[in-house]
């Protein structure tokens, strides 16, 4: 392997045939594994690629994203992160997009309806009336069918929720690396939203991926909020736009910080003490 692939393992990428290799096995994957496909099998799915020629290309794969074994080649697990990106449709030359379409919620700030859209490879949550973005996700297109707005919302919310859910345990979803917590009064992120005052500040240290969710988030997000909601009969609470119910954050201190947050379902309340570290302190449910 020469210098510049080892420096640049992705200058082994920008080959059709190379490219093609790991999409040929990735596509003949299934049953929960990932294949092993023999030469011929990879020959065939290539179009019959000239046997000289594709030995070059494997041997250029071979060790970075494509390993060889006694039934045939297979992807390494840079390979299937490969594989993965190209099959998420975020390197297609088409993008998808949803026009705004209004849901069952109202808007917190105005009479207006809060609205879905995708654009841009994001799914956007917002009002028709007075514009307050509620929430901004990136997705992969591939994710939903752009004629199903339900879908597009559960699978959009889910992903979101998995995501924080991994960087409030300080792990970063994409790398990896460790997040770094915190509480912010000043900072926003990207909100427009004047109902919200504090906000948890989520970012990879090695990736520099971020989420800046207002603090109530934190609480809903955390695993007695799921069972509180879900013992009321609500099913997968995090698959909706808004939380089920009135909430209210209290800010008890800020040296060092301490806020309440109080989430309230059908006259009850599961109430969280949340820390500067956004570590939930302690959480009870206060009867009606």
């Amino acid at each position: 392997m020469d210098g510049r692939d080892s420096s640049n393992p992705f200058s082994l990428l920008a080959n059709e045939t190379r490219l093609g290799i790991v999409e040929a096995i990735g596509d003949a994957s299934g049953d929960g594994e990932y294949a092993c496909l023999s030469y011929s099998a990879i020959q065939t799915a290539l179009g019959d690629h000239d046997a000289g020629n594709l030995n070059y290309h494997l041997r250029k794969l071979k060790a970075r994203f494509v390993e060889r074994t006694d039934d045939g080649y297979r992807l390494t697990v840079p390979g299937i992160r490969v594989y993965q990106a190209v099959s998420s449709g975020q390197f297609d030359g088409d993008r998808p997009t949803v026009p705004p379409t209004e849901l069952d919620a109202d808007c917190d700030m105005c009479d207006g309806t809060v609205v879905v859209s995708y654009e841009r490879d994001r799914f956007i949550v917002r009002c028709d009336g007075c514009d307050v973005l509620y929430h901004r996700y990136p997705l992969s297109p591939n994710a939903f069918d752009v004629d199903d707005t339900a879908g597009l919302v559960t699978t959009a919310m889910t992903k979101s929720h998995v995501d924080s859910r991994s960087m409030l345990a300080g792990v970063c979803p994409y790398c990896s690396g460790t997040v770094e917590r915190g509480l912010s009064a000043d900072d926003r992120g990207d909100t427009n939203n004047d109902e919200w005052d504090v906000f948890a500040h989520l970012t990879c240290e090695r990736c520099g991926w971020f989420v800046h969710p207002p603090v109530m988030m934190v609480a809903f997000r955390h695993p007695a909020a799921t069972v509180f909601f879900e013992q009321r009969g609500v099913e997968n609470p995090h698959a909706r736009v808004e939380i089920p119910g009135p909430w209210g954050s209290t800010v008890l201190s800020t040296d060092p910080w301490r806020v309440r947050v109080d989430l309230t379902y059908e006259g009850e309340t599961i109430r969280f003490l949340v820390d500067g570290s956004l570590d939930v302190l302690e959480w009870e449910v206060l009867e009606a």
